[in-house]
């Protein structure tokens, strides 16, 4: 009954909060695109099945497995068709370009198609299991559209610290775990549409140079995250409310090249615009709370063959909505691990079909996918962690 009590709880958290945003005329602010190859190459992971760090990134109630040390965990995504994802890095050996903040033009040479191109990434370092969850994690997305002539385009990028704990008990037959974890966070988003700005990224300018003076919002949140797991034999059920109740973010506006220097030194720069283009001082900035429900079948093998497949509903508050189809909040996915350092992954989900495959060598784990989207440029991205 107490188990029934707090999933209803974070059920009730979870959609009033898309209900309050609604009512207030909050702006909700974007989600950044999962830097993580595990994650966007398998469907997005998985609130039922997602194990060891990323766990960090899905679901608390996790950490009761097996404890994950990763010192080092860092990745990059290229957001672009299959053919200038390849070109790009035979661009940059050759010296036709330069890595991924220099000539635009030079790596990709088609112009910007609807489809977009762009580039993220990840890094941090943390420990999950064992009941405990510490990480400290930032990603970042830029990505530029063209849409009838005109280009559009933002950049945004969290940097922030998480810690919780997770409580596992026998319930009859069920193995069941709840987790809840604390994330404060700094964040920026800034506008890099501006014509003359793109067309000097775009002719070769680096990144931070030419959008030097985007408007960019930028401040600071506090989310909470909460998970349940309850596993019976080989399958698992999980569910899961990221940022419970809405997180609300403290905003502020400067132009980007002086936030990317004040966050290099460890701080947001002080002051700011009490009012100006992207920011509004009467408006209600809030990461709006996603809630996920997972199945996962993960039949116990032996070490040689592990296969692992899940299902998941993300974002249960837009079913019903007219501008939701059935397939936007449905994801599937799995895996299978061969001799323990060989792991093939794949899955679908609102974005489209993503494929991938990870090597383990010791302690040195090198992963690489790619996902084709439905409404949203492809990804392609490489991963390097150094894990324990």
């Amino acid at each position: 009954m107490r188990v029934l009590t707090f999933l209803l709880a974070l059920l009730v958290l979870g959609l009033s909060a898309q209900a309050d945003a609604a009512a207030n005329q909050t702006i909700e602010e974007p989600r950044i695109r999962s830097g993580s190859t595990r994650l966007f190459s398998s469907g997005g992971g998985n609130a039922a099945f997602t194990r060891g760090v990323e766990a960090l990134l899905v679901n608390p109630a996790a950490y009761t497995g097996a404890g994950e040390l990763a010192l080092i965990a860092a990745g990059a995504s290229l957001y672009a068709s299959p053919d200038q994802v390849l070109r790009a890095p035979v661009a940059v050996l050759t010296g036709d370009a330069l890595p991924l903040f220099g000539s635009a033009s030079r790596v990709f040479a088609d112009r910007i198609t609807r489809e977009g191109i762009g580039f993220g990434g990840m890094a941090g370092l943390g420990y999950a299991g064992n009941s405990l969850g510490l990480g400290i994690i930032s990603e970042f997305d830029a990505f530029l559209r063209e849409e009838n002539g005109v280009v559009e385009g933002q950049f945004v990028a969290e940097a922030g610290l998480t810690g919780g704990l997770a409580l596992g008990f026998d319930l009859g037959p069920f193995a069941v775990s709840v987790g809840a974890d604390i994330r404060p966070f700094i964040r920026m988003r800034a506008d890099i549409s501006d014509p003359d700005q793109v067309d000097a990224f775009l002719a070769g300018q680096p990144f931070f140079e030419a959008f030097a003076d985007a408007p960019t919002l930028n401040g600071f949140g506090l989310g909470l995250n909460a998970g349940f797991t309850a596993a019976y034999r080989a399958f698992t059920l999980g569910f899961v409310v990221r940022d419970l109740g809405g997180t609300q973010i403290v905003y502020r506006e400067h132009p980007l090249g002086e936030v990317i220097t004040s966050a290099l030194s460890g701080v947001l720069p002080p002051g700011g615009a009490g009012a100006g283009e992207l920011y509004d001082p009467d408006a209600n900035y809030v990461l709006p709370s996603q809630t996920r429900v997972g199945l996962a079948w993960v039949p116990d093998l032996g070490p040689i063959f592990a296969p692992v497949a899940y299902l998941e509903l993300v974002d249960l508050h837009r079913v019903g909505r007219s501008d939701t189809d059935p397939a936007d909040v449905f994801s599937a996915g799995g895996q299978l691990t061969l001799g323990q350092f060989l792991t093939l992954r794949g899955g679908v989900n609102a974005h489209g079909f993503g494929a991938g495959a990870g090597i383990r060598f010791g302690v040195l784990n090198l992963d690489g996918g790619i996902s084709f989207g439905r409404s949203s440029a492809p990804q392609a991205g490489l991963d390097l962690s150094i894990r324990f």
